[in-house]
């Protein structure tokens, strides 16, 4: 069974529908997207007048329209939480009927450790996700593949300004935390005794959960990035009190993402009490208690969701059951989510061929493209295989010292590699595994075209004129005809990254004369290094996107050291940077301020470009070598899971209403 849905349609609407999306919520969970939806499914009953407000500027050529409030055919109680799915124009009627109970197996290539309700979205690097014990303010629906397809999950209905800085919501009532946690006596005793268990879901705690996410505490400043999420948001209140269900968040002026990226990149929402709790432990002990402290940050994910925390076996596997005081009555409809630790990307291939496990191909480790041919051709009525364009790509890091410290080095390295090999090495007989791609994934409204982007340095063909030019560069920084030795940092258990070394590796050899050694580690030491700046390349994935935005990574990656936006990871390569070239970096971060403020999607879009082209040419901090359509797969008897371009932030969603079911 082979399915391909990636589409190099543009994203458009994220930023033309941000403004346009001023908007409704219904009293449950319909998506309402920035096209009218083309089902005839009821829809459910308004609960607040379609308000007017500014309005970006629809590109040419876009199908996004202004939003029309959904207008109710019958009450939304007459129908349960998954007749309202199945109606949706997302369900796929090939899936049949939903089926409750079973149990769901994720192969995970990575051990769970760090256990926070930071984002619902992640903490997936780590083989867990928030978005199964928590709930968040707003989601994307998945069955729709529409990235502007926002809907409330604890919010019920809700209302943006005219002038885009006030969005005021309404929390849906009677929703509990919680009554019951498996193996209570690893939770901490403040738990106990009413303050968090049963306690239903207010103002206060949406209150405590966005203030601590966009305004963290110092103690985990190191993980923690909302800031840059939501950097215009200033201030949120409660204006029915501390235990009502109004909640606003103020801002201190419009974006164009301000409404997508609560969808997009989703903070949790957990009790205030909770809160209070770890922030006193982290005051006390200077650590992130639900960071490090294993295996009590796992039993201590405590919130309104579909799944409840059960068993933690590290290096094993992770355990949660399903909420049977879920407020979304009839979900989820498994009885068991599981994950299982597999580190051997080969192994994790044998479980999903012979079933034992359902589901493989997180991110960065979806399958090769061999082991993809294979699913094709020796287990079509065993495996889905899903070809789309990931979260991720595959980028070159230089580190904090000579010759990484001058840009003629980092250049004459971006200009040498032959980026048409390494897509012609991840291409399948019918799917490509890359794309070539800059700062922005590639088919997003903001990205360059294929055509535009074969036109820059360092991506045109032939390679004579930029090889010629890499080694004029090098030779002026080392001086002629030598070379720099260097090696090439990757995590051993991230065959992509490992790939690209190699491919980094081959290419310098031959395009720049360069010796390139090899430094495959496990992802803690990696991690330790690169924080320190004391290394050559390091491939991972520093480029990303959740929403299609061109904030959507930024000003976590170019933002000035002691910023709140820049991850403590990053300090001394970008210290470095800004040290070398300061005028060129504030220049840099002028414009990344400025383009996210502008709210014309077309000036935004040249503007966008002109940022891209300087980055590229001025700053070379970071080298994508090409952006990742993976191949991720599943098992056939997994159904309501839909595979869709940059799903990795928004699928938790499906975790609720999947089902296992007979071929």
């Amino acid at each position: 069974m082979l399915r391909n849905t990636y589409k190099t349609r543009p994203l458009i609407a994220i930023l033309a529908g941000l403004m346009l999306m001023v908007a409704l919520a219904c009293s449950g969970d319909s998506a309402t997207p920035t096209s009218p939806p083309t089902a005839t499914s009821p829809a459910p009953t308004a609960t607040t007048a379609a308000p007017t407000g500014p309005t970006a500027t629809v590109p040419a050529g876009s199908t996004a329209t202004a939003t029309a409030v959904p207008q109710p055919t019958e009450p939304a109680a007459a129908l349960t939480w998954m007749e309202r799915y199945l109606e949706s124009p997302g369900y796929d009627p090939e899936w049949g009927q939903p089926i409750k109970g079973g149990t769901f197996i994720f192969g995970a290539q990575r051990d769970s450790t760090r256990f926070h309700p930071r984002e619902a979205s992640c903490c997936y690097t780590h083989g867990c996700y928030a978005g199964l014990p928590m709930n968040a303010l707003f989601r994307i629906d998945p069955w729709t593949e529409d990235l502007t397809s926002i809907e409330g999950d604890l919010v019920e209905s809700w209302e943006m300004s005219a002038d885009g800085q006030t969005l005021t919501m309404q929390l849906h009532e009677g929703v509990l935390f919680f009554d019951k946690l498996a193996e209570e006596s690893l939770v901490p005793k403040e738990f106990d005794g009413g303050l968090i268990l049963g306690d239903e879901f207010v103002c206060e705690d949406a209150k405590a959960s966005i203030d601590r996410f966009v305004w963290p505490p110092e103690w985990e400043t190191r993980y923690t990035h909302g800031g840059a999420y939501y950097n215009n948001l200033g201030s949120t209140s409660c204006p029915d009190g501390p235990r009502g269900h109004t909640f606003v968040m103020h801002y201190d002026y419009a974006l164009g993402k301000s409404m997508f990226i609560l969808g997009g990149d989703a903070a949790t929402i957990w009790d205030k009490d909770h809160i209070a709790w770890t922030d006193d432990f982290g005051k006390r002990e200077n650590s992130s208690f639900m960071d490090n402290e294993i295996p009590a940050n796992f039993y201590a994910m405590h919130g309104t969701g579909p799944f409840v925390p059960v068993e933690v076996n590290l290096s094993v596997s992770t355990t949660y059951d399903a909420n049977p005081n879920y407020f979304r009555e009839g979900l989820p409809l498994l009885n068991r989510y599981k994950n299982v630790m597999i580190k051997d990307i080969g192994t994790r291939f044998t479980a999903l061929a012979t079933g034992k496990i359902h589901y493989m191909g997180e991110g960065s480790w979806s399958m090769t493209p061999g082991q993809a041919q294979q699913a094709i051709r020796d287990f079509p009525d065993r495996i889905v295989i899903n070809n789309q364009l990931n979260h991720w790509a595959r980028t070159l890091a230089y580190g904090a010292d000579f010759p990484w410290t001058d840009v003629r080095a980092r250049k004459a390295i971006s200009l040498a590699l032959d980026r048409d090999e390494w897509l012609a090495f991840y291409r399948i007989p019918g799917y490509e595994g890359m794309m070539l791609a800059h700062t922005m994934a590639p088919g997003t409204f903001y990205a360059p075209t294929e055509e535009e982007i074969r036109t820059w340095p360092g991506y045109r063909q032939p390679k004579d004129v930029d090889v010629a030019e890499a080694n004029r560069l090098m030779d002026e920084v080392m001086g002629a005809g030598e070379r720099p030795t260097a090696q090439c940092m990757a995590v051993t258990t991230n065959q992509s990254d490992i790939d690209a070394c190699l491919f980094v590796m081959d290419n310098l050899g031959k395009n720049l004369g360069m010796d390139v050694n090899s430094d495959f580690m496990e992802g803690a030491a990696a991690t330790d290094i690169y924080t320190t700046g004391n290394f050559d390349f390091y491939i991972t994935s520093f480029n990303s996107s959740a929403i299609g935005d061109p904030d959507d990574d930024n000003f976590n990656n170019y933002a000035a050291p002691g910023s709140a936006f820049l991850s403590v990871s990053s300090i001394a390569a970008m210290g470095a940077r800004w040290a070398e070239q300061p005028e060129v970096m504030a220049d840099v971060w002028a414009m990344i301020v400025a383009q996210s403020k502008e709210l014309d999607v077309q000036k935004r879009k040249a503007m966008v470009t002109e940022l891209d082209l300087k980055i590229l040419n001025e700053v070379v901090q970071y080298t994508p070598i090409g952006w990742s359509l993976i191949f991720p797969g599943w098992r056939v008897e997994l159904k309501g899971w839909k595979g869709y371009d940059l799903y990795s932030n928004t699928k938790y969603i499906m975790h609720e209403r999947m089902w296992i079911a007979d071929k």
